[in-house]
């Protein structure tokens, strides 16, 4: 997944996100967003079914595991809250998105989770723990990251924690969460 400038004087926006199975850029004429896999081009949202969006209800540490989202905001039968995976209903492309937030003074460690496909790295982000911070004390690292996948019918995807920080949750504040959408 990479960003890359599209030329000046084209229709489209001059920044997209794309990766080996699809770009997603905005095109100014058009004034929306537009999918383009190669075979042929869906103008979004027209083309964007919400499939889930789940918060991280409570404070909670996770150690190497898949981050179990349980404040399901927009519900699916193929998103299992009690787990944290959403199971691929139908072959196709898919868009998900994730925010993961904690406080580092927890154990004094950055924070770096990632999108998996059946167990494996998909695309993640890294945040590293300033040393100058004073230990315990209230300093919070944030990441988000999202990809584009091609993915088939029975394909598990989750947002596993590599590390053991302290993720924070809040159903009051919700900055920890995992959506997807169809494509």
């Amino acid at each position: 997944m990479g960003f890359f400038k599209l030329p000046r004087g084209s229709t489209s926006s001059i920044l997209a996100l794309s990766n080996e199975e699809a770009a997603l850029y905005y095109d100014t004429e058009k004034k929306s967003l537009v999918l383009d896999d190669g075979a042929s081009k869906k103008t979004l949202p027209d083309g964007l079914h919400y499939e889930f969006h789940a918060n991280l209800s409570s404070t909670g540490s996770y150690d190497n595991v898949n981050i179990v989202f349980d404040d399901v905001q927009i519900a699916s039968p193929h998103y299992n809250p009690n787990t944290g995976v959403y199971t691929v209903p139908v072959s196709g492309l898919y868009w998900f998105n994730a925010s993961v937030i904690r406080n580092a003074g927890f154990n004094n460690s950055g924070l770096s989770p990632f999108i998996s496909r059946n167990g494996n790295y998909v695309v993640g982000n890294y945040a590293a723990y300033n040393e100058q911070e004073t230990p315990g004390s209230d300093h919070y690292l944030q990441v988000g990251f999202s990809t584009i996948i091609a993915a088939n019918q029975g394909d598990a995807i989750s947002v596993h924690n590599a590390g053991n920080p302290e993720l924070l949750g809040s159903t009051a504040e919700p900055r920890t969460f995992f959506q997807g959408y169809k494509i």
